[in-house]
C-alpha cells in the first residue's frame, strides 16, 4: 500500500512542496545544493520566521523538504559541539571554580544547554501531540529521551565539582592558600541533606610566585590547563581532591560515563538520515532485523556459557590454586567469554607444575596424585566442547540466520525502502514547529498570539471571538450504538467529541491493522505457503478431475452423435436398399406379366 507509485507520487508532491525545483536534480547536485542551503540559508530564515512568521519567504521553511534540511544540519551542529566541549574545552569548563570563569566556559555552557533544551521542548511538543502511548512505541524517539537524559546528566554533573569547590573555597573573605588538608567546615549542614562531603588535599613545595593573593590554586591549575589545553601537563602545585564518602559516585567519573553513553546514541541516532537513499536505507532495514537475529541467538548463547561455565567452575574449584583461568565463577566466564572471539589460551585448561607448594589439591579428602592430571584432561575436552558449540554450531547458525533475513530484505529491498523513506518523510509532513533547535524555545509572534487567544477563549470574553466554535479541524465518527445526531452547541461540544475517534485515528487504525495483517502474514509465510501449495494442489487436482470429466462426457456425447449418425445413414441404405429392390421386383414382375400376355395365345392351339 505504502509504495504503491501512486501513494508514493503523492507523498514526494507532498515533501518537495515550495521548492519543486530540487525534485528534478541528481543525487551530486542536489548534495552539492543541500549542504549550503542547510548550514547557511536555513539559520537565516530561521530567524525570518522568528521574526515575522507571516512573511512569503518564511512559508519556505515550513515546507517538509526544508524542516529536514534545517534539523539535520541543526543535529550535525549540536554533535560537534557537545564533542568539542567535553573533548577539547573541558578545562575551560573547570574555569567555575575561579571568581571570574572564563568567558570561552560561558558560551559553551550556554550553546550546549540551549540545544539540549530545545531537543527536550521538541520531545515535549511530541509526548503531548501524539500521545505517550504512540511516542514511546517509536524506537527513535526512546532513543531521544535516553539520549537527551544522558547528555543533560552528564553536563550537569560536569558543572557540579567545579561549583562545590567554587563554594568551599571561597566560603571566606579570602580564598584557601593553605597547603595543608582542609576539610569542610559546617559538614553537618550537608550531611542533614545527605549530600557528600568534599576533602581537599593541596600539595604544594612552596608557594608559587605568580600565584596572587585573590587565586586558589584549584583555579591556578584550571587556568594553566585551560590556557595549554593539555591533560597530561605537570604542574608544580598539584591539585588532589577526594570525594568522601568513598560511596558516594565521583560527578566527574560519573559525568564521563554518561557521556560516553549519550555520545553512542547521539552518533547512531544520526541514522535517521539513511532511508533518504535507497542503498543506506536498505542496509539500515537489514541492520535492524540482523538485531533481532542476534538478540534469537544470543539467548541460546548465554544458555551454553552458563552451563559450560557453572561446570567447569565446579571442576577446578578444589584445584582453584594449580589454574589462573578457571579459578574462580568469574575467570571462568571471562576465559570462556573470550574463546568464543578466538582471544582463548589453548592451555588454559592444563595445571600448573612447577609449584611445589599447591602440588596437591586444596579442598580433597584424599591425596590422589592422578586427580590433577586427570582434572585437567576432562577440562581440555570439555573446553573443546565448549569451542565446538558456540564457534562452529552457533556461530555458523548465526550466519545462516543473519544471510536468510539479509536476501528477504533484498528480494523486497524497493518496498522496504520505500516504506522506510516514507515513515522518515512523514515525521516532517506532520504539521509543527518548522525551526529547528536551539530556534525553538525562542517564542514566536505567532506563538505569542496564539497563547493570547488560547486565554482569550478561556475568559469572559470569548464571546467577542470569531469562529469560537469551531473546536476540531476533522468530524467525528461515531464509534458507539448510538448514531443520533447531537447539539453542536458550546456545552456540549466537548462532551460529544469525548469517546470519540477524528478520521486521523480512524485512518492511523486502519494503516495499523494492514500493516500488522501483512507482517502477520510474513511471520507465517511458511506454514502460509504450505497452505498455499497444498491448495493450489487440490485445485489443479480438481480441475484436472473436472477436465476428465468433461472430456469423457464429450466423447460420450460424440460416440452418440456418430451411432446416430451411423445408424441415420444405415437406415437410410437399408430404405434406398429396400426401394431398389423394391423397384427391382416391380419390374420383374412386370416383365413376368408381359411375357406371360405374349404367351396366352398359343395355349389353346397347342391344346387341341
Amino acid at each position: 500500500f505504502v509504495a504503491h507509485p501512486q501513494c508514493q507520487a503523492q507523498i514526494g508532491e507532498m515533501w518537495y512542496s515550495g521548492v519543486p525545483f530540487l525534485r528534478y536534480l541528481n543525487r551530486f547536485a542536489y548534495l552539492m545544493l543541500a549542504i549550503p542551503i542547510g548550514i547557511v540559508v536555513c539559520p537565516a530564515m530561521s530567524f525570518i520566521y522568528l521574526v515575522s512568521p507571516w512573511a512569503k519567504v518564511a512559508r519556505i521553511v515550513n515546507t517538509p523538504l526544508m524542516k529536514f534540511l534545517s534539523y539535520t544540519c541543526s543535529y550535525l551542529t549540536f554533535l560537534l559541539l557537545i564533542i568539542s566541549a567535553k573533548l577539547y574545552l573541558r578545562h575551560h569548563m573547570d574555569t567555575f571554580t575561579c571568581e571570574k570563569p572564563d568567558t570561552v566556559a560561558y558560551v559553551v555552557v550556554t550553546l550546549v544547554f540551549l540545544w539540549i533544551m530545545g531537543l527536550i521542548f521538541e520531545e515535549c511538543k511530541q509526548i503531548y501531540s501524539s500521545g505517550a502511548k504512540d511516542y514511546f512505541a517509536s524506537f527513535w524517539n526512546m532513543m531521544d529521551s535516553i539520549m537527551l537524559s544522558l547528555l543533560l546528566a552528564s553536563f550537569v554533573l560536569e558543572l557540579i565539582t567545579p561549583m562545590r569547590l567554587y563554594k568551599l573555597e571561597w566560603q571566606d573573605s579570602e580564598p584557601v592558600t593553605t597547603t595543608v588538608s582542609l576539610l569542610l567546615q559546617q559538614t553537618h549542614r550537608y550531611r542533614d541533606t545527605n549530600a557528600s562531603t568534599l576533602a581537599f588535599f593541596f600539595h604544594a613545595p612552596s608557594p608559587s610566585p605568580q600565584l596572587a593573593s585573590a587565586e586558589s590554586p584549584i583555579c591556578h591549575q584550571a587556568k594553566r590547563s585551560a590556557a595549554m589545553n593539555n591533560f597530561c601537563q605537570d604542574f608544580n602545585g598539584r591539585v588532589q581532591v577526594i570525594w568522601d564518602p568513598v560511596w558516594v559516585p565521583d560527578p566527574e567519573l560519573l559525568s564521563d560515563v554518561l557521556f560516553s553513553l549519550g555520545m553512542i546514541f547521539s552518533v547512531s541516532r544520526f541514522s535517521f538520515i539513511m532511508p533518504a537513499n535507497e542503498a543506506l536505507g536498505t542496509m539500515l532495514v537489514s541492520f535492524r532485523r540482523t538485531l533481532v537475529d542476534i538478540a534469537k541467538i544470543m539467548g541460546m548463547f548465554i544458555l551454553v556459557l552458563m552451563a559450560f561455565t557453572c561446570g567447569m567452575a565446579a571442576l577446578y574449584s578444589p584445584s582453584r590454586c594449580q589454574n589462573d583461568f578457571f579459578s574462580s565463577f568469574t575467570d571462568t566466564l571471562s576465559t570462556l567469554t573470550w574463546s568464543v572471539f578466538g582471544l582463548g589460551n589453548i592451555d588454559a585448561p592444563r595445571m600448573k607444575d612447577d609449584s611445589a607448594e599447591h602440588e596437591h589439591p586444596v579442598s580433597t579428602l584424599t591425596n590422589n596424585p592422578q586427580r590433577s592430571h586427570s582434572t585437567a584432561t576432562v577440562g581440555i575436552y570439555l573446553y573443546g566442547l565448549f569451542i565446538f558449540c558456540t564457534n562452529v554450531v552457533l556461530l555458523n547458525l548465526l550466519i545462516a540466520v543473519m544471510s536468510n533475513t539479509f536476501q528477504e530484505v533484498q528480494d523486497e529491498r524497493d518496498i522496504e525502502w520505500k516504506f522506510a523513506r516514507t515513515e522518515l518523510w512523514l515525521t516532517f509532513v506532520e504539521p509543527g514547529n518548522p525551526v529547528p533547535p536551539p530556534f525553538n524555545i525562542i517564542p514566536s509572534p505567532r506563538f505569542i498570539w496564539k497563547c493570547i487567544m488560547w486565554m482569550l477563549r478561556r475568559s469572559k470574553f470569548r464571546h467577542l471571538l470569531s469562529h469560537e466554535g469551531k473546536k476540531v479541524r476533522y468530524v467525528a465518527v461515531q464509534t458507539g450504538s448510538n448514531f443520533e445526531l447531537q447539539d453542536m452547541s458550546e456545552d456540549k461540544s466537548e462532551s460529544s467529541i469525548e469517546g470519540r475517534h477524528t478520521r486521523n485515528d480512524v485512518m492511523c487504525l486502519l494503516v495499523r491493522r494492514y500493516v500488522r495483517h501483512v507482517e502477520r502474514m510474513k511471520i507465517e509465510g511458511e506454514d502460509g505457503e504450505k497452505k498455499n501449495y497444498l491448495f493450489q494442489g487440490d485445485k489443479y487436482a480438481h480441475l484436472l478431475d473436472e477436465a476428465k470429466l468433461q472430456i469423457l462426457s464429450r466423447m460420450d456425447s460424440e460416440r452418440i452423435q456418430m451411432e446416430r449418425v451411423l445408424e441415420h445413414r444405415v437406415g437410410t441404405l437399408v430404405r434406398k436398399l429396400d426401394e431398389s429392390t423394391r423397384l427391382l421386383s416391380q419390374q420383374v414382375d412386370k416383365l413376368q406379366g408381359l411375357k406371360g400376355q405374349g404367351s396366352a395365345p398359343a395355349s389353346p392351339s397347342r391344346s387341341k
